[in-house]
């Protein structure tokens, strides 16, 4: 008898706790952190890609010096894939990455920009290497070379944006330099 009790007493509570917390939990919203994707650079088949963030206006700088190469992005965080970090480079979740060009290996440096109004400055690039590819692909985008692309050996320069601002050359040796651009401003001394 005391066991059957003991049984009712805990279906009872059971049950009492069950409506309750249903009853509590139908008027409670919860609200969720964003999970929106970060920018990403990654390394495949030797060329490295840079892919924007979606509903994002980056703001993207390139630099290269002593063998390296630093993007930074200060709009968003850039995340590294697995052979980037393996290949030394670091920075991975923060706004700023860099390691050394020799990942490259004879292939390209790709920039897809996304979706908003994007701006990005190549302030100076490895000489006589990868190619360069930059893809605005939306909204209104602006592209500055304000570092020489000089004697670009793989893969040629491909830019595609709104608005290209050369304060730099551009030359290749045997490679084409397509620029599909709506408006280019030319800086001082400047030679396709």
């Amino acid at each position: 008898m005391m066991k059957k009790n003991l049984m009712e007493l805990f279906r009872n509570l059971l049950g009492r706790r069950s409506r309750r917390s249903r009853s509590r939990a139908s008027g409670v919203a919860e609200f969720l952190e964003d999970r929106s994707l970060l920018s990403s650079l990654s390394l495949s088949g030797g060329s490295l890609t840079y892919t924007a963030g979606a509903g994002i206006s980056n703001n993207v700088t390139v630099s290269f010096a002593a063998g390296n190469y630093t993007v930074s992005d200060s709009s968003e965080n850039i995340n590294l894939n697995g052979a980037l970090i393996t290949a030394g480079w670091l920075g991975t979740g923060t706004g700023t990455v860099s390691g050394p060009a020799a990942a490259l290996t004879g292939g390209f440096f790709r920039f897809n920009l996304g979706d908003q109004d994007d701006q990005i400055a190549i302030n100076s690039f490895q000489s006589g290497e990868e190619g360069l590819i930059i893809d605005g692909q939306g909204a209104t985008d602006t592209v500055s070379l304000n570092g020489a692309l000089t004697g670009i050996a793989q893969n040629g320069v491909q830019i595609t944006s709104e608005n290209l601002s050369l304060n730099a050359g551009i030359s290749t040796t045997t490679q084409p330099i397509v620029l599909t651009v709506s408006a280019t401003t030319l800086g001082a001394d400047v030679t396709l």
